[in-house]
């Protein structure tokens, strides 16, 4: 009797054990470590471009809005639009402009897949200045060796809409009143 219970209560235990690490491995995300938390110390780009000197081979954590992508023999070069990082480095809106930057991915980007306007976030060391030109002006941007990168979804903004407006509904539970007592607000009002 006492061996059956035992093997009762070790089945129990590891199908709970597999349930929680079921749970757990739900939440895992896919953005890596180094993109998720800034480096220490933080360096941003408007230092990097006063000298570079003191900051090369040191670690950053950058990202933006990608303006163009150049593919080479060995290497990727990603040109872009610097802006503020969010939580979880996540780029901020277009407004925050702090200025260009190129990212030096090893292997094969497809232009297709990182296009223009998509965001990317990118961690890597800071390698040297490279002297380009934006129209007919010229552009030193810092160039930054990749060590890890991530490429955010695209942002859409879905809206529902209730094609049937007014309500048929005039019953004594279907006025404001009631919708709101109830825990009922119809998106008829945005």
């Amino acid at each position: 009797m006492k061996s059956s219970s035992r093997k009762s209560a070790s089945s129990a235990l590891a199908a709970g054990l597999g349930f929680i690490l079921l749970l757990l491995g739900g939440c895992a995300s896919r953005i890596p470590v180094v993109i998720k938390l800034p480096p220490q110390p933080d360096i941003g780009l408007a230092e990097v471009k006063k000298d570079i000197e003191p900051y090369q081979d040191q670690y950053v954590r950058w990202g933006g809005e990608i303006i163009a992508v150049e593919n080479r023999a060995d290497s990727s070069l990603v040109e872009i639009l610097a802006n503020p990082l969010k939580s979880y480095g996540r780029p901020a809106p277009d407004n925050a402009y702090k200025g260009r930057f190129i990212a030096r991915i090893g292997g094969f980007l497809d232009p297709e897949h990182y296009k223009k306007g998509r965001k990317l976030t990118v961690y890597g060391k800071i390698a040297d200045m490279i002297n380009g030109q934006i129209d007919q002006h010229p552009y030193n941007y810092p160039l930054v060796n990749v060590g890890a990168y991530h490429l955010w979804p695209e942002h859409r903004d879905y809206r529902y809409h209730y094609p049937f407006y007014p309500y048929p509904y005039h019953g004594p539970y279907h006025g404001p009143y009631y919708r709101h007592y109830f825990g009922f607000y119809p998106l008829l009002y945005y």
